[in-house]
């Protein structure tokens, strides 16, 4: 039986892990925001990085070559994630023309939803789920 210091050192580890992940999450989320929202050649470092000017009205663009398209850009943009997996991609909302939900996991084993909304005015808002 552990001593009343050793469980509270315990349950302190835990919540400073939980803590970790969900700190690693966001600093994701809030990454990806700045990746998505980001022009295609806009960073000279990188030319191939960022998000082109959808308009699915003309159909040049299918959603699923867009959720290819973000997949692509999220694995060679974001390192620390190392595989996505699509879940969702539903919306009732006519000003979002794209959303859909991915299941990231991290090089540490950390795992997070997250969903991806590509609005009418080309602008892509990430959220955790």
């Amino acid at each position: 039986m552990l001593r009343l210091t050793e469980r509270l050192a315990l349950l302190n580890d835990e919540q400073q892990d939980s803590g970790r992940r969900q700190s690693i999450a966001d600093s994701i989320v809030k990454y990806l925001n700045q990746l998505l929202n980001t022009r295609i050649g806009s960073v000279a470092i990188s030319p191939s990085l960022g998000m082109p000017i959808v308009d699915l009205s003309t159909g040049v663009e299918s959603p699923d070559e867009l959720i290819n398209y973000l997949k692509k850009q999220i694995l060679h943009g974001e390192p620390r994630i190392v595989e996505l997996n699509q879940m969702i991609n539903k919306t009732s909302n006519p000003n979002i023309l794209l959303a859909v939900i991915f299941s990231c996991l991290c090089y540490d084993q950390t795992s997070f939803k997250c969903a991806i909304e590509l609005k009418m005015d080309n602008t892509i808002e990430v959220n955790l789920v």
